[in-house]
């Protein structure tokens, strides 16, 4: 079953770009990915759903060394997108480089946080899209049971998925 997106084919203004994840971007990153756990934390701590987290993510938790570290090593990779000089998405990703792996020709997309809004569904969709077309692979995410991307994540604060989240291979 593969990646679903509301309406057609993202319609995104001029204004919207989308760059390598550069090591000046990670301050940024960083910073959207703890916004996120703090979010996801207090919305599990008060027992409200999941869905009640303002942006749409699927994240591991990043510190600004480690994200360095892997960037600088190739073992990260990531796309960003940015309107008006800031950041509104981010996605990264590895490669499953292990025959041994089901499917091991996949990118496995670590993070995707998006600024909420109008236009974030079609922000997400071309992150995976164009990481998908840059590597020449499919993407395994979690999603929700919508296969919504915007709603799956992996979560850290408890160390496992939490139930509504599953796997699912994107195929642009």
């Amino acid at each position: 079953m593969g990646l679903k997106f509301p309406g057609e084919q993202p319609r995104l203004a001029d204004d919207v770009s989308f760059e390598l994840l550069k090591e000046e971007h990670i301050p940024l990153a960083v910073e959207a990915i703890k916004t996120f756990r703090i979010n996801m934390r207090e919305a599990i701590t008060a027992g409200r759903s999941t869905k009640s987290a303002r942006t749409p993510q699927i994240s591991l938790p990043y510190t600004a060394e480690t994200m360095a570290r892997q960037l600088s090593k190739g073992t990260l990779k990531g796309l960003v997108a940015m309107h008006e000089g800031e950041m509104v998405g981010l996605i990264t990703y590895s490669l499953i480089a292990d025959p041994s792996a089901p499917k091991p020709d996949l990118i496995f997309v670590s993070t995707l946080w998006v600024h909420g809004g109008k236009r974030r569904n079609s922000i997400a969709q071309v992150l995976i899209g164009q990481a998908c077309v840059k590597e020449g692979r499919p993407a395994m995410l979690f999603c929700d049971q919508h296969n919504q991307p915007a709603q799956g994540f992996y979560s850290r604060i408890h160390g496992k998925t939490l139930p509504s989240a599953r796997l699912i291979i994107y195929e642009p």
